[in-house]
């Protein structure tokens, strides 16, 4: 079975969670070390390495994106689909998991993202760096 993958890195996440660990690191050296100061250091650590990369896999039957170990997996059936387009993503709209009345968004990286329609109203948006490959792969398994 053929398969597209595309990891991608998400480096504004990654700049902005280290920005966020030497500002702690910073204060932990002014003031010392207290619990706060640890719990904040622990959890951006642990944003960084869940948050740092987005994984996509398309196949023939449907499309799979996640992150890092393998977290918030997402699997989406062709079957379900009513629609796939590219849309622009303001910056506005961040990074991570967002959620919207209607639907979620994986992003790490890029302007743009894959928007899945699905036939029940609800959407998906994958962000991308990517967005045209991805979307001809998407199409090609789509048409069979």
């Amino acid at each position: 079975m053929k398969a597209y993958k595309h990891s991608q890195l998400g480096y504004e996440v990654i700049i902005i969670l280290l920005l966020g660990l030497v500002a702690t690191i910073l204060v932990v050296y002014i003031n010392g070390m207290n619990a706060v100061n640890f719990l904040i250091i622990i959890a951006l650590l642990l944003v960084l390495l869940v948050f740092s990369r987005l994984h996509i896999i398309i196949t023939e039957n449907k499309v799979v994106t996640y992150f890092n170990l393998k977290l918030f997996k997402k699997t989406i059936l062709y079957e379900d689909i009513q629609g796939v387009k590219i849309v622009n993503i303001p910056f506005y709209y961040g990074w991570g998991i967002r959620f919207f009345l209607k639907g979620k968004m994986y992003k790490v990286s890029g302007k743009k993202a894959i928007k899945f329609d699905y036939k029940n109203g609800k959407f998906f948006m994958i962000g991308t760096d990517n967005s045209l490959v991805m979307l001809r792969e998407i199409l090609h398994f789509l048409k069979k």
